[in-house]
């Protein structure tokens, strides 16, 4: 993996990540991410939209936009490889910390899950402005 494409998925930008509905509609949600052995992952919930969609398709896909430059983005379509209870929140945490500076806040919320995800192709753009 180029350089560039490595700092873009390893810093703490925004995940647009897209599943497919049951009637075929897309649904994009606004996600946290992490880049950790060669797999972006995702902290979520089973009662989530995004989790109920990738049960039946596991096909996802998400961009990632750079916060202080909009034309550097990774285009990122994955199928998803495992989930993962989170109980302990740990990897909520360690995602949680790369974006805020500490631990997950919603430590109440149970049932947290890891969504694990293989890329299938990624295609990186950036554009000078």
């Amino acid at each position: 993996m180029e350089a560039p494409v490595h700092a873009l998925l390893q810093g703490n930008h925004f995940g647009q990540l897209g599943t497919v509905n049951p009637d075929n509609s897309p649904h994009i949600d606004t996600v946290w991410y992490a880049w950790e052995d060669d797999k972006l992952r995702v902290c979520t919930t089973r009662a989530t939209l995004k989790a109920k969609n990738l049960l039946i398709n596991p096909k996802a896909y998400m961009v990632i936009t750079h916060r202080d430059n909009p034309y550097e983005q990774a285009q990122i379509a994955l199928t998803l490889d495992a989930i993962d209870e989170d109980n302990d929140l740990s990897v909520c945490d360690r995602i949680a910390d790369r974006y805020t500076g500490r631990s997950f806040p919603q430590r109440h919320l149970k049932g947290r899950i890891v969504l694990s995800f293989r890329i299938d192709k990624l295609k990186y753009h950036i554009a000078r402005v």
